[in-house]
């Protein structure tokens, strides 16, 4: 059976400014191809073209979606042919591990307009620049109100029973054994705010965990910090493991998961609230085991007071980076309609070839159609 696809960021639009962390997933890659071009230029189009065929070859590619623009990719990382291709480079140091190869996109425009348009596109860059910039601003007062949220709840934890719940669960979940190996970490997030909201891609990377560990709480009762000791003594194993970071803070964590073991365990509660769909799902309720009785309701105004400016924040951010996207679509409007698209087809095609040389694919270009 065709295992499902991956769906992750690898960079995010946080409180604390633009974070990548496209870096710690190019291990274990030997060819990496980084693709550059002005909006426009057929980068996402690219991406997805090679995806596409991937697939119809029966390989399982990871779609690393943008940050600004949720609904196209900015990258796709292949497992099994130790491949990965991103849209830029930002993020990346250069390492002899892989083969680093670079596909210039913007030789597909006309060069004439490229030049003349250079003006007007740093208009909208600088537009897309400050809206971001005042999305950061604007979540940064959103997290500032979270964790004085947070401190309500930790000075209302037994942290004892909160330390108690975590340590029977390692011991319940990582096996005593350790593996003869160095363990591979890989930061990503599980999910971001975007110009349409908050999204998130939880089903997508846990759907073939055989044990879903679904964390529900309030901030502050000690989620985050389960998740990190259960990555901690699974490195200290020897285990491979994935950290899925929080959109709004990246110093937090939302998802941990140990594929060799076939598990994942993560925050469920909002933004990325879920509930059990399997019978091997399970909760853990730090709220319910390990705060003391009442707290909801003694705090309950001034919680209500926090949550409402906090959602004030964020809709605001979200607005900011609406407009964000809103200054590069016009930077897409100025050079998509000179794009030669049988150059970048033929970029692709070729692209295409010089991966499947060293590959036994079952299709060819020209199966996944043209542009």
């Amino acid at each position: 059976m065709k295992k499902k696809q991956l769906h992750y960021f690898t960079e995010g639009n946080t409180a604390k400014g633009f974070v990548s962390f496209r870096e710690s997933n190019t291990s274990g890659l030997e060819t990496l191809y980084i693709v550059s071009g002005m909006p426009g230029a057929g980068k996402s189009t690219f991406i997805k073209k090679l995806c596409d065929f991937c697939v119809a070859s029966g390989f399982s590619p990871e779609n690393i979606h943008n940050i600004n623009d949720n609904n196209t990719l900015s990258g796709i990382v292949v497992p099994e042919l130790k491949l990965g291709i991103f849209d830029d480079a930002v993020g990346i140091t250069p390492s002899s591990i892989y083969e680093l190869k670079h596909i210039d996109l913007n030789l597909c425009l006309n060069q004439k307009l490229l030049y003349e348009n250079q003006q007007a596109a740093k208009i909208h860059f600088d537009q897309k620049s400050q809206a971001l910039n005042l999305a950061y601003n604007a979540f940064a007062e959103g997290l500032l109100l979270h964790c004085e949220a947070e401190e309500i709840y930790i000075n209302n934890l037994y942290r004892s029973k909160a330390d108690a719940i975590t340590k029977a669960l390692l011991s319940e979940i990582i096996p005593e054994s350790k593996l003869n190996k160095i363990s591979v970490v890989r930061k990503r997030f599980l999910g971001a705010a975007t110009y349409e909201g908050v999204v998130d891609y939880i089903e997508s990377l846990t759907f073939d965990n055989s044990a879903r560990y679904l964390i529900k709480g309030r901030p502050g009762t000690g989620k985050s910090t389960m998740l990190k000791q259960i990555a901690a003594h699974a490195m200290q194993k020897g285990y491979d493991v994935d950290y899925y970071h929080c959109g709004l803070d990246p110093d937090s964590l939302d998802m941990v998961t140990i594929r060799e073991l076939g598990l994942s365990v993560f925050d469920s509660t909002q933004p990325h609230e879920h509930f059990p769909q399997k019978n091997s799902d399970k909760i853990i309720d730090m709220y319910a085991a390990a705060v003391k009785p009442h707290t909801d309701e003694k705090y309950a105004e001034i919680l209500h007071d926090i949550s409402a400016k906090y959602k004030k924040y964020i809709k605001r951010g979200i607005s900011y980076l609406a407009e964000a996207k809103e200054a590069n679509d016009a930077i897409k409007h100025l050079f998509a309609p000179t794009v030669n698209h049988d150059h970048l087809n033929e970029i692709t095609e070729n692209t295409i070839d010089e991966i499947s040389r060293n590959t036994n694919f079952l299709v060819t270009p020209a199966d996944c159609g043209r542009y």
